[in-house]
């Protein structure tokens, strides 16, 4: 058994037949990977529609409603919404293909103040991204009600701000506001 080898000359023409093919097929899928990227130029406008309850408490969930629709409805839309606010709170409603274009999630405040909700939609194969315009959202803080222990005057204001600074309603608070009283008659 003889084995037959390949000279350098036959070795460069297969390697130079193997280097265009491998070329040829990278060009290839360089241009469908382009063509899939501009296949989503469809422009699209992303709403915050509602936002409920506006105003909110700490605490309470609020159901943020968004539409994103397209230039042309050719296509269904469908893909990802997230929704920002100011304050890093998040949530994310999916878009459904051949659902309708309205979706929703819900997000719970931990802090109060003005928020600024923004809803991003992340585009499909056919439609491109958008962002909404800026939705003000206010969250209120929940102030314990103050409860005066039996024996306290009511008529010391300050035992009110001692038990909200001291921590509501819990033991500190109250042992607070008991001080504050016995403090008050002593100097009476």
């Amino acid at each position: 058994m003889q084995t037959q080898g390949v000279n350098a000359k036959q070795f460069a023409g297969i390697l130079r037949r193997y280097l265009w093919r491998a070329a040829a097929l990278v060009s290839m899928l360089l241009l469908a990977a382009s063509t899939h990227v501009f296949a989503a130029s469809i422009s699209t406008t992303t709403t915050l529609t509602t936002h409920n309850p506006n105003p909110s408490n700490t605490g309470q969930a609020v159901t943020i409603n968004f539409l994103v629709q397209g230039a042309e409805q050719k296509y269904a839309v469908s893909g990802a919404v997230t929704v920002n606010s100011s304050d890093g709170a998040h949530c994310q409603g999916i878009l459904e293909y051949g659902k309708p274009a309205p979706g929703s999630c819900v997000i719970t405040f931990t802090s109060a103040g003005v928020k600024s909700l923004v809803a991003t939609y992340a585009g499909d194969e056919y439609y491109a991204p958008s962002v909404s315009v800026a939705a003000q959202h206010t969250v209120s803080a929940i102030v314990a009600p103050v409860v005066a222990p039996t024996g306290i005057p009511r008529e010391v204001p300050e035992a009110d701000t001692l038990l909200l600074l001291g921590g509501g309603m819990s033991g500190l608070g109250v042992w607070l506001r008991w001080q504050w009283g016995k403090r008050r008659q002593r100097s009476n």
